[in-house]
Order: structure tokens, then sequence, then C-alpha cells
């Protein structure tokens, strides 16, 4: 794939991202959840999504699943500086948060 494909596609990812970050957030406010932990969840999620999986190809979030090892176990730990043993547990406890997606209910991985 050349970098204009590239390019293309993860434009129409991100589109189709927003959309889904903004069910999320709506689901986690609807669960009562104070304003600071949602948006420490959308943050996670918004990183994990928009910049990780788009960092080195066009991956959605369906195909990101294989790829949250990977990211938790390597790439958080060692190229986020930001990263410490909470903000790992942190992020791994929101992918796995239950959210309701096209109205059946399921992790966001």
């Amino acid at each position: 794939m050349d970098y204009e494909e590239y390019e293309k596609q993860c434009k129409e990812i991100r589109a189709e991202n927003d959309n889904l970050l903004k069910i999320c957030e709506e689901d986690l406010k609807s669960k009562g959840l104070s304003e600071q932990t949602i948006g420490r969840h959308i943050s996670n999620v918004d990183f994990y999504i928009n910049e990780y999986l788009l960092r080195e190809d066009a991956r959605t979030m369906e195909e990101g699943v294989a790829a949250i090892d990977t990211f938790l176990g390597y790439f958080f730990i060692r190229k986020c500086m930001w990263s410490t043993p909470g903000t790992i547990k942190s992020t791994a406890a929101t992918l796995t948060l239950p959210i309701h997606f096209a109205g059946f209910e399921r992790p966001i991985y």
C-alpha cells in the first residue's frame, strides 16, 4: 500500500473511531461515572485506536484485538514516557470495559 492509500484508510478509520468514542463516552456517562474517570477511559481508548493502531498500518478497532498484548506488554511500557505500573493497569482496565456498541454489550477489546 502506498502512502496516499494509507492516509486515506487512516482518515476513514479515524472517522469511525470518533463515532465509537462518542458511543463509549455516552455509555460511560449512563453508568454514572465521574467526568474525570470518563475522560481517562476515553483518552486511553483514543490513544490505542487512533495512535497505536494507526502507527504502522491502518488497523480498525476490530483488527486491533490481536495487538492488545503487544501494546500493553511492549509498546506502552517501552515507548510511552508516562507509563507506570498504575497507568498500565488503568489502560488495561479501560480496554476491557463492557461498552454498548450497536445494541449489544461487549468489551472494548
